[in-house]
């Protein structure tokens, strides 16, 4: 969930999660952006459902950090002398150092190349390959596993206020149904329209299925009837009945407002929010309380199972 950045509510709630390479005491809203800084479902704090997302999350951009850091002094050309001379020197810090110290100790892994033993380390599939029972080894695992940080929140919000990115607005909780009509995006009764008629055509399938109940021809021509009535509510309706929560928040959130390239940048270099930001104050003055998408483990033909993103 995108949460509306003026929130400092963590006493109860909703159990999530986040993955981070950083380690820190309290979430701080003036580092937004400089984590994995897409900020793609709008400006706000970034929370997983799912734990194992939120650990893919850290251990991504931890790697992301350290190649990073390790780009300004290790060439992938070095070889282990050169890099175990830079070690004794003291050219690598902190959790660079640290990694390479353990690699060394387990021989780079037998790559001819430090920087391939690094990539290694982070290539889960790569490393797992590795045996475990080599204490060298498991230390550089125990490295791996260790950098960034893993944070366990409970976000005091009620989901009934909060938008689903993926989800027709009609399908949503009464609460969003009624705010996106508020805001003019969505066709209330229209929508509660074709919420009956779905509900009913369920119940009439699910009566059809059971062979222990009379399914009469009066039953055979409502859902026929219902059915009809449900496809011309969706090829007549669609802009406001069927608008699903990204394309309302675009509507009734997101400024319309055309930004000069000078505020782009400036908007980039002090990590303000520019439009996002001022579409975080319209959700707060709309009453939600956030965005909730489906996270990448959901998404496309390698999905793993229905979790969220918050």
């Amino acid at each position: 969930m995108a949460l509306a950045p003026n929130i400092q509510r963590f006493a109860k709630g909703v159990r999530a999660f986040h993955g981070s390479p950083h380690k820190f005491e309290q979430f701080d809203i003036s580092r937004m952006g400089t984590g994995e800084g897409a900020q793609a479902f709008g400006y706000g704090l970034y929370f997983a459902e799912a734990e194992d997302v939120a650990r893919a999350y850290r251990q991504n951009l931890s790697a992301g950090k350290i190649f990073d850091n390790l780009a300004k002094d290790l060439d992938p050309d070095y070889d282990a002398v050169t890099v175990d001379e830079m070690l004794e020197e003291g050219v690598f810090r902190g959790d660079e150092r640290r990694l390479l110290e353990a690699l060394q100790e387990a021989d780079y892994l037998g790559y001819d190349r430090p920087y391939q033993a690094v990539g290694a380390v982070f290539d889960r599939n790569t490393l797992d390959n590795f045996d475990s029972a080599d204490p060298a080894v498991q230390k550089v695992k125990e490295v791996r596993n260790s950098l960034g940080a893993m944070y366990e929140v409970n976000l005091n919000i009620d989901l009934d206020n909060v938008l689903d990115w993926n989800t027709p607005v009609y399908q949503q909780s009464e609460s969003v149904r009624r705010k996106m009509a508020d805001a003019g995006v969505y066709d209330y009764e229209g929508g509660e329209r074709l919420r009956a008629l779905e509900e009913e055509e369920i119940t009439l399938n699910n009566k059809l299925r059971d062979e222990s109940q009379k399914f009469t021809r009066k039953n055979l021509d409502r859902l026929q009837e219902v059915e009809d009535q449900i496809k011309e509510i969706k090829a007549n309706s669609y802009e406001k009945v069927l608008v699903e929560g990204r394309e309302a928040y675009d509507q009734a959130i997101r400024s319309k407002k055309k930004r000069t390239l000078e505020e782009q940048i400036a908007d980039i270099e002090n990590w303000r929010g520019g439009p996002e930001e001022e579409a975080a104050a319209k959700m707060r003055d709309l009453g939600l309380e956030g965005i909730r998408y489906a996270d990448f483990m959901s998404r496309g033909d390698n999905a793993r199972g229905a979790t969220s993103n918050l």
